[in-house]
């Protein structure tokens, strides 16, 4: 009913003029709530419909990253990653293609951001990930994580967006994608990893050696070969543990480096250390004397060897029988027979083992019993060093070198007494 015929009929039945203000404010009060009622309808109406319509063609969907050299047989992850800017979006529809040639699809992970999981489809060059959110969601967000595993087939692979990729405002829910960027990934055959375990980098090496090489690919070592100074084959092996013998007597004493080259089927690596090979032996050791001191002791002295790294011991012979390895000069033969004649010579080493020619030998004999001033007799003098050093321990007199000059060692000089 109109608010003019509702009029009409009531100021029939009022009859004005009016005759109090009563009336008036009836009539007044009546018109207010006629017209406020359907005004508030319209607002109520209008207060459930959208504020505004969301701005098309704003939003932008990409890869992240665009562009990456990746491993074969390695995983690797990328991002689908969405742009709205200022405006609220509540559901993703992101459709892929990869070359399955290329790449095999993994799995995919869902972001914090779109909590909401409709669809996840991985296989035969087709993604399909379908996501949305109670709460929409402004700016670059995260949508999906992605995981690829690259064939063995080097080269150039793409993922790029296919038809129906969507990005959905909450205001309208409509579709607000404008472009996607997809992306592009270099598939690469990493090289093979070797390094050399013996001998160790600045060691010195001599005679035959063991050189031990480690190596791993991520689809096959084919072989691993060894060079002397870069160039000179020493020799390959292709089986782990990769190994060879290197006699380096062929090789001049000095600095040299060794190199571990190991392949696989399209490329390689070489690790490389430095040695000092030394089969040089020192000089010859000169000079050598011997001196008999007592009726059991013999010593020998000679001068030192020269070597071109070091001199470490020397090997003292007698009579051809090695008795000792010292590294000093000098040495104390004991515990010899009175009276006999001894031979000595010397041999100097490195700490590589190499051994140099044998010193000249030098000879002398044991003095006698109880000679104890060295003059070839036992006689009077003899007996006065003796009593000398009665109830000592003076290794002078103490004939039988048990520690004490007593009766015993008076017995064995009246013994060998020279008349």
């Amino acid at each position: 009913m109109r608010v003019a015929h509702l009029l009409k009929k009531y100021r029939e039945k009022i009859n004005p003029p009016y005759h109090n203000k009563s009336d008036l404010i009836v009539l007044i009060g009546t018109i207010f709530i006629l017209v406020a009622i359907p005004l508030t309808t319209i607002a109520v109406q209008r207060s459930r419909e959208p504020t505004g319509l969301a701005v098309a063609g704003t939003a932008n969907m990409y890869l992240s990253p665009a562009s990456q050299s990746v491993n074969q047989n390695t995983n690797f992850t990328v991002e689908i990653r969405e742009d709205s800017g200022s405006e609220l979006v509540n559901a993703i529809q992101a459709n892929l293609t990869y070359d399955s040639n290329k790449l095999d699809f993994v799995s995919v992970t869902t972001s914090a951001a779109f909590e909401i999981e409709a669809e996840t489809f991985g296989s035969g060059g087709i993604i399909k990930i379908a996501r949305g959110t109670i709460t929409p969601k402004s700016g670059d967000q995260l949508v999906a994580t992605i995981t690829f595993n690259p064939k063995q087939s080097p080269g150039a692979t793409s993922v790029d967006f296919s038809a129906n990729s969507k990005v959905v405002s909450s205001i309208d829910n409509t579709d607000i994608l404008a472009t996607t960027s997809s992306g592009t990934y270099t598939i690469v055959d990493p090289p093979p990893t070797v390094s050399i375990s013996a001998p160790t980098n600045n060691s010195v090496v001599s005679g035959n050696v063991t050189i031990n090489a480690t190596a791993s690919d991520d689809i096959g070592v084919t072989r691993v070969e060894f060079k002397l100074d870069g160039a000179i084959l020493i020799g390959s092996d292709t089986t782990s543990p990769y190994s060879i013998n290197w006699d380096t007597t062929t090789t001049s004493s000095g600095s040299h480096s060794l190199t571990a080259e190991a392949f696989d089927i399209s490329s390689s690596t070489v690790f490389t250390i430095n040695v000092t090979v030394d089969n040089e032996p020192p000089s010859t050791p000169s000079g050598l004397t011997a001196t008999a001191v007592s009726s059991s002791r013999i010593d020998i002295s000679w001068n030192a060897s020269t070597d071109n790294v070091a001199v470490t011991a020397y090997e003292v012979y007698r009579n051809s029988v090695l008795i000792a390895t010292i590294a000093t000069t000098s040495y104390s033969d004991i515990g010899l027979d009175a009276s006999t004649s001894y031979s000595y010579f010397v041999k100097a080493k490195d700490n590589e083992g190499n051994i140099s020619p044998a010193s000249s030998t030098a000879s002398d004999t044991t003095l006698k019993l109880g000679d104890l001033n060295n003059d070839g007799f036992v006689d009077v003098v003899d007996l006065s060093i003796l009593l000398s050093a009665w109830e000592t321990s003076d290794p002078t007199a103490d004939i039988n070198s048990d520690g004490d000059v007593d009766i015993v060692d008076l017995s064995i000089m009246l013994s060998n007494w020279t008349f």
